[in-house]
C-alpha cells in the first residue's frame, strides 16, 4: 500500500487484532499538530499489531509527545514490525512506539528509520514501563547535529542566563538504541545503529539512556 503525497490520518484507539502479513506501507506521512502520533495513536490493553513493515516520515507540530512509527502509545502487543525513514519529535519517540506502557509488549521488531528528538529518545521506544524483546534498531538515534526545536508559543523567556544556559544544556537528554527512558524490562535485543549528539546532551546509552 502506496500512501505518497496524502497526509495520512492516524488510527484513533485500537483494540483489536492488526495482522500485515508481511505485507509494506510505504509513503506514510504525518505532521499534523499533537501528540501520541503513529500508524495507530494507542493500541490498547489486549490488543495486537503484527507481521507489518511501514514506510515514512513523521514531523508532527506542536506538543509531539508519543511518538512512533508503529504506535504513539502502546499498551497492547506489537509483534513482527519493522518501520523504516525518518521521525522527528519533542519527547518520547521511538522507532515502534514512542511510549511503551506498563501492558505494552514490544517482541521481533525493528527499526531502521533516522530518529531525531529532545527526550526520551530511543530506537523500539522512547520511554519503555513495559517489555521489549528480541529486538533490533540499525537506525541512528540523534546521531546529527540537528536538534528539534520549540514551537515559538512554548519558547521560554528568561532573564537568567545561567538559567537559560542549563536549560539549554538538557534540552536533549535520554537517548538509547533500544530505549531512551527505561523502568520496564529489555530483554535479548541489539543495537547496531548510532546513538548519540555531537553538541550537547547527555543519559545516552547503546541499549537504554537510562534506566
Amino acid at each position: 500500500l502506496n500512501l505518497l503525497g496524502t497526509e495520512f490520518e492516524p488510527i484513533g484507539v485500537f483494540a483489536g487484532t492488526f495482522d500485515g502479513g508481511g505485507h509494506k506501507i510505504t509513503g506514510l506521512t504525518i505532521e499534523g499538530t499533537g501528540s501520541s502520533l503513529g500508524l495507530f495513536r494507542y493500541v490498547q490493553e489486549g490488543a495486537a499489531v503484527k507481521n507489518l513493515n511501514v514506510q515514512g516520515r513523521i514531523s508532527p507540530r506542536g506538543s509531539r509527545t508519543n511518538i512512533g512509527g508503529i504506535a504513539g502509545t502502546n499498551r497492547g502487543r506489537i509483534e513482527h514490525c519493522v518501520f523504516s525513514g525518518q521521525i522527528m519529535a519533542q519527547e518520547a519517540l521511538g522507532g515502534i512506539a514512542g511510549y511503551n506502557e506498563e501492558t505494552g509488549v514490544i517482541t521481533g521488531c525493528e527499526n531502521q528509520a533516522s530518529l531525531t528528538g529532545n527526550l526520551k529518545t530511543g530506537g523500539i521506544a522512547g520511554w519503555n514501563e513495559g517489555l521489549i524483546t528480541e529486538c533490533v534498531n540499525r537506525g541512528d538515534v540523534n546521531a546529527t547535529n540537528e536538534g528539534v526545536s520549540e514551537d515559538t508559543e512554548n519558547q521560554y523567556v528568561l532573564g537568567n542566563i545561567d538559567l537559560e544556559e542549563r536549560i539549554q544544556v538538557e534540552r536533549v537528554n535520554d537517548a538509547g538504541g533500544i530505549a531512551g527512558l527505561s523502568s520496564g524490562t529489555i530483554q535479548g535485543s541489539a543495537n547496531y545503529g548510532a546513538v548519540g549528539y555531537p553538541h550537547i546532551g547527555y543519559n545516552l546509552g547503546g541499549i537504554a539512556g537510562r534506566q
